[in-house]
């Protein structure tokens, strides 16, 4: 009997080249993966003609070539041939001219149980799998698909699965930044009907009940005259002062930073943001500007809004939604850009609330527990992911 290593771009090509190559009566002994390939170790019978091996070297069980006499006798040396090539079979390929020769190996040394071996490295491959499979079936970008794949590390249950998730997003994402309630101006911007104003007022109102500070919003844009009477009725409600401003130089003249305490809370047009937050920052440089984003946001307009600045934390609105955060996973990963507190609800009575990495974490594996077997690892109900996800 011949042991051989035989690599392919996957695990079903390689199978179907070994059935090709060897028949139905080759065993497999072990699977790994390798620098992007699946490596295959598996056993035949050396009197069956195979085609020239490309991508791996031979190994041999036994230079000697005999011929067995009684068909018991051949069941006995094939067993205990296996035997000695599972004992010999390395647990990870560093060169694909790596030859092993398990001559070495007595028959004295002691053998694990190949089938529970092979039952495990299955379980193995098919629940990291699956996760691809599920990832994939899911409306996010690639960057997040190979971030979460990349936590991953060839786990043997689903369990281990979502807690190695839990521990890459934990270990590898910025912490969450407290707002300076000291600042003396507080820049909110985002995409139209983000709900910017909302956390605006939000903001102002617990900062005037929480000092003796004056605290007023200035609504800044081009076109703040569209939401004036709203504004206005929902800050009065709240005894909040606000302005509306359309030009840098109206902004200018209401911050009379020099001569007073008060607060505000520039409620930002993301249009103006290029040229605003940059004309603050020459009047006031302790400014704080965040990003307002709901959790359930399109991630190619996230893109756009996080690299028009460097934001000193990104605001959630729209946490109450039972839908993965990604636009948080994504401006935490690829933008580090730090969590702070978010809004649950889109009453301006609402309090709100300190986000965590920890609250993500436990978001998105919640969403991969429901949809990965804990048996087979197989995606569940594939129809209703998209109504899960985030577009």
């Amino acid at each position: 009997m011949k042991v051989e290593m035989i690599k392919s771009n996957s695990l079903t090509n390689g199978i179907k080249d070994i059935i090709d190559r060897f028949g139905p009566s080759a065993l497999i002994l072990r699977n790994i993966e390798a620098d992007g390939q699946e490596v295959l170790f598996i056993a035949h019978e050396e009197n069956i003609k195979s085609s020239p091996i490309k991508l791996g070297k031979e190994i041999f069980i036994s230079k000697e070539k005999k011929s067995l006499n009684n068909t018991s006798k051949a069941s006995r040396e094939v067993l205990e041939s296996v035997k000695l090539a599972l004992k010999s079979l390395p647990d990870s390929v560093n060169s694909p001219d790596e030859i092993i020769n398990n001559e070495s190996h007595t028959q004295s040394e002691g053998y694990a149980n190949p089938g529970t071996r092979l039952t495990n490295i299955h379980q193995q491959n098919v629940i990291e799998k699956d996760l691809h499979r599920l990832l994939e079936d899911t409306p996010i970008s690639r960057h997040l698909k190979n971030l979460l794949s990349s936590y991953t590390n060839r786990p043997s249950t689903k369990s281990e699965l979502l807690s190695q998730i839990e521990l890459g997003i934990i270990n590898n994402l910025p912490d969450t930044k407290e707002i300076k309630l000291d600042s003396q101006v507080h820049v909110l911007t985002g995409g139209y009907g983000v709900g910017k104003t909302s956390i605006a007022l939000k903001i102002a109102s617990q900062l005037r009940s929480a000092c003796k500070d004056n605290v007023s919003i200035i609504s800044f844009g081009k076109n703040v005259s569209t939401n004036e009477a709203k504004l206005r009725m929902l800050s009065d409600s709240l005894d909040v002062p606000c302005s509306f401003v359309k030009s840098l130089s109206e902004l200018e003249k209401l911050l009379y930073l020099k001569q007073s305490k008060n607060i505000y809370i520039i409620d930002l047009e993301v249009d103006c943001a290029p040229e605003a937050i940059p004309f603050i920052r020459g009047i006031y440089n302790k400014v704080q500007v965040h990003l307002v984003t709901p959790a359930d946001a399109s991630l190619p307009s996230l893109w756009a809004n996080c690299e028009l600045d460097k934001w000193e934390s990104i605001i959630l609105t729209r946490l109450d939604s039972p839908l993965v955060p990604w636009a948080a996973i994504e401006a935490l990963s690829k933008f580090k850009i730090s969590l702070s507190i978010g809004s649950t609800s889109s009453e301006i009575t609402s309090n709100l609330v300190k986000v965590t990495k920890e609250n993500i974490s436990r978001r998105l594996t919640g969403y991969i527990d429901d949809y990965i077997s804990p048996l087979t690892g197989e995606p569940l109900n594939k129809e209703s992911l998209k109504v899960r996800a985030i577009h």
